[in-house]
């Protein structure tokens, strides 16, 4: 099977399907999906298996856009504990029990020694199975294999695949077990099918061999049968021998992006493991179980970024790692995903892993009371109803002197330190240099991802690698070189820095601030009693034994009781009869059998054997995720969806580093295909989209000079061919959905006479959102085209199927409106064409009247963690554009066209943070906005994914918007040749074979009407003009540190305090727009030779311009003459 990312988001945010669809049973699917020793902080866009590997706590160097996809419409679990190490926390979430009461609190069981899980103990799939479920494992066990009735199928699960050991070589599938005499090491095979090994799977990647199983299961189930998966991936964790990190070689290519090679190893491993979920996600809704599923989403404790079986995770901003009790060792990453549940968000309550026997149980029908006397609470009315938490304390541990509880708020820690992590020293508790401002935390970290790499050497972090320049001042600190500031990092216990980012779905903090680190670490590792308020202190800097002896009083009396109840500890020495090697090298059951097999004279033929390469093909992988296979033929020509987003800004989709607003689908599409880093679109809506249409500046249509009006008698004239039409040349059934803006005053300017055989959308602007009412701004038209402003402004309904006016959807969201007509059409569509599918948005365009932004309350509702009313209005606008987007390429996959399809994803200018149709959008850190010159106005937002380039990843290549004709027409199969001189360049190799770039200079426009101009040559941009565009825009406004997050661009250094260039310059500006995309710094003066050969092409340009099509407005145009519709008025008299 293909690690290509499936279907992920675009699968969770379609609605559920009724129950009386699909014959489901009373009772729900149980999915259960272990990461090991994932981290805290980097789980779900950036997945480490830690609490901060997943994107869903803040992580953006490493995309987990499948676990945010569950995070986002389900549950997050923020006040989550696991036990510190893997087998006690399986044990817990198997049998409900502390293990205290199980005799597992002390380390994790080894290969080679002769214990387990005690076989008293009832475990879940025993009571699910009381319950009619069918129950089947993938996965690591690691609770006890010596006898074969310690082992899953004997504990309750139908099938088992996986290792039962620890750990295992990903490849080789050979679990490594290190002893305290290097000449007793054992070493053996360890993937299981039931009781028997598995040898046929070797040289399969571990992670996608599971994943192939889980697959298998849920395919062949009977749906009408409750199904248990209990899904523990040996993912994170690292190997038992060299090289202890592995991944698939074209995975990792895909994080080139972090310098450490070791990090970005774990990095591909975290991506497996998300690509994992969303697969399995995908088979639960191709077997229409999904409406009636369960996911629960959880790591088996901290991740272990120092010592123990280290594999560069990060528990950052919480101290500690695996195997400790601080909360970096037992917080947890995890979510809960069902329909079930009643709404969707983050949870504070408090939950343990020992809940999840009871919580389940409950929620399949069963009576907790019924349960033994267990230590875990049904949580379920907690979760599914919102009901208060029916827990309130855990207990982290009891080993001897080391033990941990938190009650309440408050948390008792004592001897955290762990032989195996004596490398965790205090002197790894460094100040914070005074040259570091502050800033929070997940910001600190988010930049990552898809800052270019700069060229001076960089020392290798395990954590905080990327595009950071190591400080020659201290080896602890970690100097970003990205604008405005430097931001420092520790190699153990990171700072936990301000700033006002409030909580949210992408990052739900996911924890307080906890304010400036004190200068030595309070509660240092030794046997002496600590307290801290872990609710307003989750880092545990300030022990507060000192303070709250009363407190402190009240939780040492608890631990007594539970003291009191500790059973013997179960850990026995190693075995040496459990040796591979008397077992033909395979972990055997070794207690159940009467001696060793002598495998002297077979192993050196059975090894070799078993261990021969035999990787698959690339397009044999292919074919296993997308069907390639057996759809590919369907038709000889690419289906092409090109999706824009109107008045997107640059910093407005998570993928450019935002977290503000997710964009999980938009990400998903950017993450597995290209992203255009060097993208250029026109500053405004109508030159942009005669741009696209044509392959031509809009100097040469006469475009160049603001939009078209409503009421103003013109559009892109007639005698250019446009897209649509050199595609049904080729064969292509061409369909448009959303908004036109290229002129409707005659018949012959509509959609359906330039090329598209269907339009439904508006022909105007900018409409209402739900009346579908386009406001006429006549002012901005005469003011700034013809200075007359006689006229009052018109109102008319804007919403036509054809050329007739369509009122049915009145009142339905707009941008529901054009994704579910888009939707409609991919699922007529027959499937021997290629289709051609353009799908302008409105979204997110301001209304203008009477409600600038508008999007569903409920919507606006998940985003009050945004202060700003308006911004509010404009995250939830954004939400809804990024979940068209989902369902458009669900439909693909449903109608199985998404194998053969090219999508493009792009706005059509910069976003108006101010001036002109604001809406709240942010370009930061780009200097301008939406009408302007400036990168912020002209640099866009754009994507393409298709199975058909050769690699994923972010294209340095220089494109422009005019380029997608040619591009679209070459890889659609046509001879770009035919086409004549465009402007526009075929950049298809480019994308697709990462050929180099075709292009090395964008004009962005020459509009002699107000005097403005701007060109690019190479790295170079000429810019002038901007004073007299007669926006009063603040420019430099648009820049939102505090809640925004950085750019994929190089490090424009300290923004000066008066920007160079004002807009009242009467002097072109030059700027070095790949050393300085934020236009600081005029080069004019030290450049002029460079400014004299950009003039000098541009007098090029301006001798081939035409003049401005505008015309001024026609008082004929007004909707009230029309029966209060806009139409194509100039084909009628008046009525």
């Amino acid at each position: 099977m293909s690690s290509k990312l499936p279907i992920l988001a675009f699968v969770l945010f379609l609605p559920p399907m009724s129950s009386s669809s699909v014959d489901t049973p009373e009772k729900p699917h149980i999915v259960i999906i272990v990461a090991d020793d994932l981290r805290f902080f980097r789980m779900l866009i950036l997945s480490r298996k830690g609490f901060n590997d997943v994107s869903f706590h803040g992580s953006s160097q490493i995309p987990t856009p499948n676990i945010d996809a569950l995070a986002y419409t389900g549950r997050i679990l923020n006040n989550y504990y696991v036990q510190p190490l893997c087998s006690p926390s399986r044990s817990a979430l198997m049998t409900g029990f502390y293990p205290i009461h199980t005799g597992l609190y002390h380390g994790v069981i080894n290969a080679d020694e002769p214990y387990g899980l005690p076989l008293k103990f009832k475990i879940l799939p025993e009571y699910l199975k009381d319950l009619s479920y069918r129950r089947h494992m993938v996965g690591k066990w690691h609770l006890g294999f010596h006898r074969h009735e310690f082992t899953p199928t004997f504990r309750g699960f139908e099938t088992y695949f996986g290792p039962r050991t620890g750990n295992l070589d990903y490849w080789k599938h050979i679990h490594y077990l290190r002893v305290k005499r290097k000449k007793d090491n054992m070493w053996g095979f360890d993937m299981f099918h039931n009781t028997t090994a598995s040898w046929s799977t070797v040289s399969q990647y571990a992670t996608r061999l599971y994943t192939e199983k889980a697959e298998e299961i849920i395919e062949k189930h009977n749906k009408s049968e409750p199904l248990f998966l209990y899904f523990a991936h040996t993912g994170v964790h690292s190997a038992t021998h060299d090289p202890p990190l592995e991944a698939p070689e074209e995975t990792v290519r895909k994080f080139l992006h972090i310098k450490d090679t070791k990090r970005r190893t774990y990095a591909a491993m975290v991506s497996e493991v998300d690509q994992s979920v969303g697969r399995v996600v995908a088979a639960l809704k191709e077997k229409r179980m999904l409406d009636n599923s369960m996911i629960l989403f959880t790591t088996d404790n901290g991740g272990p970024a120092h010592g123990f079986n280290r594999n560069q995770a990060s528990n950052w901003p919480l101290r500690g790692v695996k195997s400790q009790l601080w909360e970096g060792g037992v917080r947890g990453a995890a979510l809960l995903w069902s329909p079930r549940l009643k709404s969707s968000g983050v949870s504070r309550d408090l939950l343990h892993i020992t809940d999840w026997l009871p919580t389940l149980y409950a929620a399949a029908g069963g009576d907790p009371s019924t349960l033994q006397d267990v230590d875990g609470k049904n949580q379920w009315p907690t979760l599914a109803l919102g009901k208060p938490s029916a827990r309130k304390e855990v207990l982290l541990n009891i080993e001897g002197k080391n033990h941990a509880l938190r009650m309440g708020k408050y948390k008792l820690i004592r001897g955290v330190l762990w032989p195996e992590s004596e490398n965790l020293s205090e002197k790894k508790f460094v100040k914070r240099s005074k040259s570091c401002p502050e800033i929070r935390g997940a910001a600190a970290t988010r930049i990552e991802t898809s800052c270019q790499l700069d060229e001076e050497p960089v020392m290798e972090d395990p954590v905080h690698d990327g595009p950071f320049s190591c400080s020659a001042k201290s080896s602890n600190k970690w100097v970003s070189n990205l604008t405005e500031c430097v931001v420092c990092f520790e190699q153990d216990f990171p700072l936990k820095t301000l700033g006002e980012i409030p909580d949210h779905l992408i990052n739900p903090g996911p924890l307080d601030d906890c304010g400036a680190r004190p200068p030595k670490p309070t509660c240092p590792q030794n046997l002496q009693p600590c307290l801290f308020d872990v609710e307003s202190d989750p880092c545990e800097y300030h022990n507060l034994v000192a303070s709250k002896p009363n407190i402190l009083a009240k939780l040492e009396a608890r631990l007594k009781e539970y003291a009191a109840t500790v059973v013997p500890d179960l850990k026995v020495p190693s075995d040496p009869m459990a040796n591979p090697a008397k077992w033909e090298f395979i972990w055997a059951c070794w207690k159940d059998f009467p001696g060793p097999i002598d495998n002297s004279s077979s192993f050196p033929y059975l090894w070799r054997r078993r261990i021969i390469m035999n990787p698959s093909l690339f397009v044999a992988v292919l074919c296993s995720f997308f069907s390639f296979c057996a759809g590919f033929g369907s038709s000889p020509r690419p289906h092409i969806i090109f999706i824009l987003a109107d008045d997107l800004g640059f910093n407005d989709v998570s993928f450019h580093g935002s977290t503000q607003i997710p964009t999980p689908n938009i990400d998903a599409l950017a993450f597995t295909g290209k992203v255009l880093n060097n993208y250029y679109v026109q500053p405004i809506c109508s030159p942009s989209r005669g741009a696209l249409m044509t392959g031509y500046y809009p100097i040469h249509t006469g475009l160049q000079h603001l939009v078209i009006c409503a009421e103003c008698p013109y559009g892109l004239p007639l005698e250019y061919k446009l897209l649509p039409e050199y595609l049904r040349d080729l064969g292509y059934r061409t369909h448009a959905v959303g908004k036109w803006h290229l002129g409707f005053f005659q018949r012959e300017y509509l959609p359906t006479s330039r090329g598209f055989e269907s339009h439904f959308g508006q022909w105007t602007g900018s409409i209402d959102y739900y009346r579908h009412f386009h406001f006429s701004k006549l002012g901005v038209c005469r003011s700034n085209q013809f200075r007359e402003e006689s006229f009052l402004n018109f109102t008319g309904f804007d919403m036509h199927e054809g050329e007739e006016p369509n009122l049915e959807a009145v009142s339905t969201y707009i941008t529901d409106v054009y994704s579910s007509v888009a939707e409609g059409i991919i699922a007529a569509h027959d499937v021997q064409e290629p289709l051609f599918l353009y799908v302008p948005h409105v979204a997110v365009h301001s209304a203008y009247d009477p409600e600038a932004l508008q999007a569903p309350p409920e919507v606006v509702e998940q985003f009050s963690y945004i202060e700003d009313i308006q911004r509010r209005y404009f995250a939830a606008m954004t939400w809804k554009l990024d979940e068209a987007v989902g369902k458009i390429v669900e439909a693909l996959r449903v109608k199985d066209m998404l194998q053969n399809s090219i999508i493009v994803f792009s706005t059509d200018n910069g976003g108006p943070a101010h001036g002109f149709g604001s809406n709240q959008a942010s370009n930061w850190p780009l200097r301008g906005v939406k009408v302007q010159l400036w990168e912020g106005g002209v640099r866009g937002a754009g994507v393409i994914w298709s199975p058909l380039l050769q690699n994923s990843g972010v294209s340095q290549d220089m494109i422009h918007i005019t380029d997608w004709l040619p591009t679209l027409y070459s890889a659609a199969g046509g001879d770009v040749s035919t086409i004549g001189a465009i402007d526009g360049v075929d950049q298809w190799a480019t994308l697709s074979q990462d050929k180099g770039g075709s292009r090395s200079e964008v004009l962005l426009n020459i509009d002699n009407r107000i005097g403005s101009y701007a060109l690019r040559i190479g790295p170079y941009k000429l810019v002038y003009g901007m004073a007299r565009q007669k926006y009063s825009l603040r420019s430099w406004a648009s820049f939102r540190p505090e809640v925004m997050l950085r750019a994929p661009l190089k490090d424009c250094g300290p923004r000066p305090d008066v920007p160079t260039c004002p807009q009242e310059s009467s002097h072109p500006c030059l700027f070095d727009v790949e050393a300085d995309p934020c236009e600081y710094h005029n080069l004019a003066e030290e450049k002029p030779e460079i400014v004299n050969e950009l003039l000098a092409r541009l007098a090029e340009y301006n001798a081939t311009a035409v003049p401005p099509v505008n015309q001024p407005p026609d008082p004929a145009a007004d909707p009230a003459l029309w029966g209060g519709f806009w139409t194509n008025w100039g084909d009628y008299t008046k009525l």
